[in-house]
């Protein structure tokens, strides 16, 4: 099995996350370097739902992909613009966008979701916690209470999944989209430092170079942002969708329960959610939902939308 099985949670939600994980059963990743993109999206204060898409990935693995992202942009995207959810008003872009897919279920990996209800202040840290983090985490930076929880939850969830898809000596080389976290210099120093903390207390085995970037770093043949715009274009559609869903049931999605939505998603929400839930190859998805429980409290588990 390519999933390595979390022996030793920090938190008691990542034994759910990794029985999620090990169902889904990801494709083993034994090229030299482990391709990590992550992008979020729900921000906006209309917005229930903060999602975080991380997508890992073989790329030596994925050399089909690579084939079919350049015919992709031969055909719809040769002036080099970049695909992304909000751009997707340009025709030019729309028109790419289910060759764009295709192509995508081709990249040898596992794209991650998680759906965390806004309403979900402290998953890593409780209130008090805070100034003992920046302390301990020996982080330079000036970190809010709240961006420092939005942090923790990233690079735990990214350091979780390298303790699950990694093999020893690998190279891990992650990129972000250029959010408030990866703001400046001094903040991905602090990411890639508390990232090293939690994959070294997951990947039970030595790893090569850890690499962190933003989407703002191409090497010029697109590679990088063709990946991470899968990541984006995921985000954008799910923020999209689990609102709309959660307006529905009085702000929030029932979990372990079927339900019924009648409505209709806007057209490119539509397209992407239908690839990531009813998509079948090598490139395997899943979402995680963290919903707010009336006790206080919150659920972990599965989201899933099937299609009629």
């Amino acid at each position: 099995m390519a999933w390595k099985h979390i022996s030793a949670p920090l938190y008691p939600w990542v034994k759910t996350i990794d029985r999620i994980v090990t169902v889904e059963n990801p494709p083993t990743m034994n090229g030299s370097t482990m391709y990590i993109a992550s992008d979020y999206s729900g921000m906006n204060k209309n917005n229930r739902y903060h999602v975080s898409v991380i997508l890992c990935a073989d790329l030596e693995a994925s050399g089909n992909w690579g084939f079919l992202r350049h015919k992709v942009r031969q055909q719809y995207l040769s002036d080099g613009r970049r695909m992304s959810y909000k751009s997707l008003s340009d025709r030019q872009r729309a028109k790419a966008l289910g060759p764009f897919l295709s192509a995508a279920e081709y990249i040898h990996g596992l794209c991650f979701v998680v759906i965390i209800n806004k309403a979900i202040r402290h998953l890593c840290l409780n209130a008090g916690d805070y100034d003992e983090m920046r302390k301990v985490a020996d982080l330079r930076a000036r970190w809010k209470d709240r961006e420092l929880e939005e942090a923790l939850r990233l690079t735990h969830f990214v350091g979780c999944l390298i303790g699950g898809l990694s093999q020893p000596n690998q190279n891990i080389y992650w990129i972000s989209d250029e959010d408030s976290l990866f703001a400046n210099e001094v903040r991905s120093k602090d990411l890639a430092r508390l990232l090293s903390s939690y994959s070294s207390h997951y990947a039970k085995y030595p790893l090569g170079e850890l690499g962190i970037g933003t989407t703002a770093i191409d090497e010029g043949d697109n590679i990088d942002e063709d990946f991470a715009s899968v990541a984006d274009l995921v985000a954008g559609a799910i923020a999209e969708t689990t609102t709309r869903l959660s307006e529905t049931y009085g702000g929030h999605i029932p979990y372990n329960l079927a339900v019924e939505y009648t409505n209709e998603f806007l057209p490119k929400a539509d397209l992407i959610a239908r690839w990531f839930w009813l998509g079948k190859s090598n490139l395997r998805r899943v979402a995680v939902l963290f919903e707010k429980q009336r006790d206080g409290g919150f659920s972990v588990s599965r989201h899933q939308m099937l299609a009629g």
